[in-house]
C-alpha cells in the first residue's frame, strides 16, 4: 500500500492523498464485483455503501448532518420509474 498519515493515504502511483475509506470502498467494490453487477444488487444498496460513503469521505455532508437550510440541498429529479436523473 502507501504511506499512512491519520485517516489519508500516499501511494507512488498516486501522490495526491486518497482517503482510506475511499481505498476500503474500491477494495471492497472489486473482491465483490460480480455480485454488485448482478441484477440482485439494486440502485438503493449501491447509494447506501458506496456513493454515500464515498462522498462523505471526501468531506460532503449528504445527510445534512449539520442542518444546513433548504436551499443549500441538492434535489434529486426522478422519472416515472422511480430513478434518479
Amino acid at each position: 500500500m502507501g504511506k499512512v498519515s491519520g485517516s489519508i493515504i500516499q501511494t507512488e502511483h498516486h501522490p495526491a492523498a486518497i482517503p482510506q475509506e475511499v481505498t476500503r470502498l474500491t477494495e471492497q467494490f472489486r473482491e465483490h464485483c460480480e455480485a454488485y453487477q448482478s441484477g440482485q444488487y439494486n440502485e438503493t444498496q449501491l447509494r447506501r455503501e458506496f456513493i454515500n460513503p464515498f462522498f462523505e469521505a471526501l468531506g460532503w455532508d449528504v445527510n445534512n448532518k449539520h442542518g444546513h437550510a433548504e436551499a443549500y440541498k441538492v434535489e434529486e429529479e426522478t422519472n416515472k420509474k422511480g430513478r434518479v436523473q
